[in-house]
């Protein structure tokens, strides 16, 4: 079980109906854990979350505040879900690695999300622009330098119907994942 879970991106309400919904979740699941979130807004990172979650500001372009913002603690999960572009996600990358507890997990969600490059290339390449797993499974430039081990869904389960009613992707999502992970 782990001790300390770090995630980069607290939630905005427009984006996700309200604040802190993922390390309440975390905190839920591993109710002894310490749980940090880190977000670059301020009304997110001052709302009071529970007892064992944290929360910091931090700015992903700028490695010195990442630096900062964690006080070179270890961590034994390490999800990245703040701004998803490139750069910011290589930056926390690159910064928080060392802070990894060994044998720890380190998640970086939408790595494809804010990269014209990659969307202009995806949609004149794909009709479904929607799944980014056939880009890692079709593309020879990709395959040579990466490798896709598996396709990870987390299903937030109290909200799950909701976007399976309107969102058709929530079903392609689900049936090209690999492994399917539920909060109750």
């Amino acid at each position: 079980s782990p001790k300390r879970i770090l995630e980069i991106g607290i939630g905005t309400i427009a984006t996700v109906g309200a604040y802190g919904t993922s390390l309440k979740m975390w905190s839920d699941f591993y109710p002894t854990a310490t749980v940090v979130g880190l977000d670059i807004d301020a009304t997110a990172v001052n709302q009071n979350y529970g007892q064992n979650i944290e929360t910091r500001f931090v700015d992903c372009s700028s490695v010195k505040s990442i630096k900062t913002s964690i006080n070179n603690e270890m961590y034994d999960i390490i999800i990245d879900d703040g701004s998803h572009m490139q750069s910011h996600q290589q930056n926390a990358l690159e910064t928080l690695w060392s802070n990894l507890s060994k044998g720890g997990v380190y998640i970086i969600e939408d790595i494809h999300h804010f990269d014209p490059t990659f969307n202009e290339f995806y949609k004149t390449k794909h009709d479904d622009h929607h799944n980014p797993h056939t880009k890692f499974l079709l593309e020879n430039e990709i395959t040579q330098s990466l490798f896709l081990d598996g396709i990870i869904t987390l299903i937030d389960s109290k909200n799950i119907w909701n976007h399976l009613k309107d969102i058709d992707v929530a079903w392609e999502q689900i049936a090209f994942s690999h492994v399917l992970i539920l909060n109750k």
